[in-house]
């Protein structure tokens, strides 16, 4: 710029899916049978957010460099958990069944803004003809 100060901007957005599924496996012991497979947990997170910020710089002095900014910050996110435990009645190896044990939907958005101001000073140190430090 002009004035030899800085600007600087950015501008990110993101949009995320996961999901996960937790299998539980039997360790096998001797003369048991095979290794028994339980649904244990499955979530699922999809998310969108946008971050925008902003700042302006200016070297005051040699010493001196002043920055002023500010920054929003914005996330939406659904996630879903559910956790199964083990269903009653006979296991059939491989696979056991599963029952709802509980589940989770939590859900809000979620906002954060804020300004930003930093001030940078750089220590000068003077010595005298001997080396040693006079400041």
């Amino acid at each position: 710029m002009p004035d030899r100060s800085e600007l600087q901007a950015t501008l990110f957005g993101d949009i995320e899916k996961f999901h996960s599924t937790f299998l539980a496996v039997t360790g096998r012991r001797p003369p048991s049978p095979p290794e028994i497979i339980r649904l244990t947990v499955e979530s699922a997170c999809a998310d969108e957010c946008l971050r925008r910020d902003g700042a302006v710089g200016q070297a005051l002095n040699t010493r001196n460099y002043v920055s002023v900014g500010t920054e929003f910050h914005w996330v939406d996110g659904e996630s879903r958990k559910i956790s199964f435990n083990a269903a009653p009645g006979a296991v059939v190896p491989p696979t056991q069944g599963a029952i709802s044990r509980c589940s989770a939907r939590p859900a809000a958005p979620q906002r954060s803004a804020g300004v930003i101001r930093a001030d940078v000073m750089t220590p000068v140190v003077e010595s005298d003809r001997d080396g040693e430090r006079t400041r």
